[in-house]
């Protein structure tokens, strides 16, 4: 999912910032989410990239990594202050992390089955 978003970062012509601004704000925007994405993955342990076979932590340790990636909000260029609500640039990934995470761990299914609860049953019934 993280590494979509980043994709659309390093392809030609590269689809970044999504409102109406400077093209010296949008392009701040692209280097901050950027950066922000990657830095956020680096320190997940998946970046660069790592293949599905390489990750090593389990999907509850891989989704709170993920869940918890956020795109910094800087201050407009050469002022100290947050930007106008009209001009922030949170939605310009078009993802919410943690939204898209708890969609796809609410999608998992149990994979014990009636069948197997049952034969567990009997079992433990069994031992007693």
């Amino acid at each position: 999912m993280p590494y979509d978003v980043i994709d659309r970062y390093e392809v030609k012509p590269y689809k970044g910032c999504s409102i109406r601004a400077s093209s010296l704000e949008r392009e701040a925007c692209n280097v901050i989410t950027y950066g922000s994405l990657t830095l956020g993955l680096q320190r997940a342990a998946l970046w660069p990239r790592q293949q599905p076979e390489d990750v090593l932590v389990n999907i509850e340790a891989l989704a709170a990594e993920i869940k918890d990636l956020r795109v910094l909000i800087a201050p407009a260029p050469g002022q100290f202050k947050f930007p106008d609500p009209v001009n922030n640039h949170e939605n310009c990934i078009g993802i919410n992390f943690q939204h898209a995470v708890w969609a796809i761990l609410a999608g998992i299914m149990n994979p014990v089955l009636q069948g197997h609860r049952t034969h567990m049953t009997t079992q433990k019934q069994l031992l007693q």
